[in-house]
Parts: structure tokens; sequence; C-alpha cells
């Protein structure tokens, strides 16, 4: 099972892939970004993006996590000095914060929601787009993708991440 934020969802109609992965899992995205996910841009024609054929056969699933459990992530986040994550990607890491005994995978590729998948020690959960696409069986060749959502540039975001937390967690040196 996969979990994917809006932006994910929208680069795979972009790059014409979406329909290998929603064959491939099954796909779970956070309530919040439901709303997020209606179009993208190919040149200036707006195209539009239709889920319902998606959800009506259950490949796709809407996932929700309660306000409060969403306030003790972004709680425990800002503590750690991670606090720009947006709504869509707060959701689904509090959802793999508070189901992370199940069998879920979430792909990411935003700089802050990685170090937070660091900061909530659900890393080993998370995997880059190619990965993901990789596992599909849904990559032509290699290069195929944008260097946002390579393999490449996700590794070095979680190492960042890693490295920013262990910096976040020394405490501060006094000058006498």
């Amino acid at each position: 099972m996969l979990l994917l934020d809006a932006d994910i969802v929208i680069d795979l109609h972009k790059i014409g892939l979406w329909k290998a992965v929603t064959s491939r899992y099954k796909v779970h995205l956070p309530s919040t970004i439901m709303g997020e996910i209606k179009h993208y841009w190919k040149g200036n024609e707006q195209i539009p993006i239709d889920l319902s054929p998606e959800i009506s056969s259950g490949a796709v699933v809407e996932v929700s996590v309660d306000p409060i459990d969403q306030k003790k992530v972004f709680d425990l986040l800002v503590s750690k000095k991670v606090d720009a994550i947006h709504d869509g990607e707060r959701e689904a890491l509090s959802y793999m914060y508070f189901h992370r005994d199940e069998d879920f995978r979430i792909t990411l590729k935003d700089h802050a929601a990685i170090r937070a998948a660091v900061v909530l020690d659900i890393v080993e959960k998370t995997m880059s787009v190619e990965a993901m696409l990789k596992e599909a069986g849904a990559l032509r060749q290699k290069g195929d993708l944008p260097y946002e959502l390579s393999e490449k540039r996700f590794s070095k975001l979680r190492t960042e991440g890693a490295l920013l937390s262990v910096a976040a967690e020394k405490p501060a040196h006094k000058k006498k």
C-alpha cells in the first residue's frame, strides 16, 4: 500500500505514469489533499485530473487523521525545528506515524517532508518517486525522470535531514 502527497499525484499525471502506479499499488491519499488535485499544466494547456474512476474502482482510497493527532505530530516537528511542511504532507506523515506497523510506504519529494520523516522515525517507510516507479516496473530507462523525482536527490535530502536532526538534538554550548 502506498501513501502519496498531492505534488506526486500531479507529477505522475504530468509524466504519464499515474495509471502504471495505480495498477501496481493500492494508493492512499490524505483527505486534506483530495481538493488540491485538480489539474496540471502541459505547456499553456491546463489538463484536468479526475480521480473518480480510481476511487470508484478502489485503486485509490482516501484516508484521514484526526486533527488532534495531526496537532501532536505538528508539535513534535516544531519542537525539532521542522515546521515548513504543507497540510497534506503533515496529514500523510501523521498517518504513517500512527500506522507505522501497517504495510504502508510513503513517497516523498519535498525536503522538509523527508526531514520530518527522519524526525518521526519513519524514514525506513519512505521512498523516492524513482524507487516507487522501479518497483512498479514503470520506468522505461534510467534518466527518464526529472531530478526532483530521482533517487539521487531523495537520498541526498534524506542524508541532509538526518544530519539536521542530529544537529538539532545537540545542546547549545554556552560561552562563559
